[in-house]
């Protein structure tokens, strides 16, 4: 496990305490949120504006706040930025959209990349709007972006690509014990990474 925070709780009359350990299992996608007092992770790094409207589009699509915050940091590398772009192929904005879902979803890479980052959270949550009612953990957020017919709603040890394949070559890096095939619980890690370092930016 890895511990993010502990607090105590209790009072200067009494001799009931509590103790709240808030952590994820390494390698495994969590279920629940750090309680850090309403605040979200990665706050800091975005507007006041920003964060109120995440929250608002968590609640609309019965997910945790904390959860899209984690997953957009990581596909923006913590930019949070609505024009950032993968070097290797169309993918563009917060949550990474390329091309083609960009246009299943009425607009383009182009109009995406040239919205605020406050705007293109509409078009974040019409693409999580698809999958509303599925997604019960921070895997299954991630899943939704990353690999949502193979990964969403699966188990971590579920297995996404495998060697020799153009999928299994781009991703091969997850692989880090050389098996030969990526799981879900391979893929998650890393959003986990993302879910833990942004506690150091959490803002109301």
């Amino acid at each position: 496990w890895n511990i993010l925070a502990l607090r105590h709780r209790g009072d200067n009359w009494g001799n009931l305490w509590r103790t709240d350990i808030n952590a994820l299992r390494s390698g495994v996608a969590a279920g629940t949120t750090i309680d850090s007092g309403a605040k979200l992770i990665w706050g800091a790094k975005v507007s006041q504006e920003f964060r109120v409207k995440v929250r608002e589009i968590a609640s609309r699509q019965s997910v945790e706040a904390n959860w899209l915050m984690a997953v957009m940091a990581f596909e923006t590398g913590n930019s949070f930025l609505p024009y950032v772009k993968n070097p290797g192929s169309s993918a563009t904005g917060l949550i990474q959209f390329t091309s083609g879902t960009a246009t299943s979803l009425g607009t383009s890479t182009v109009k995406l990349s040239r919205m605020t980052a406050v705007e293109q959270l509409d078009w974040v949550e019409k693409y999580f709007d698809q999958y509303k009612g599925r997604i019960k953990n921070l895997g299954d957020a991630y899943m939704a972006v990353f690999a949502p017919r193979d990964g969403l709603g699966k188990s971590d040890s579920t297995v996404l690509y495998t060697a020799p394949s153009a999928e299994y070559n781009a991703n091969a890096p997850l692989d880090t014990q050389r098996k030969g095939y990526i799981t879900r619980g391979d893929c998650i890690v890393r959003v986990n990474a993302a879910f833990k370092q942004g506690q150091q930016y959490a803002a109301g």
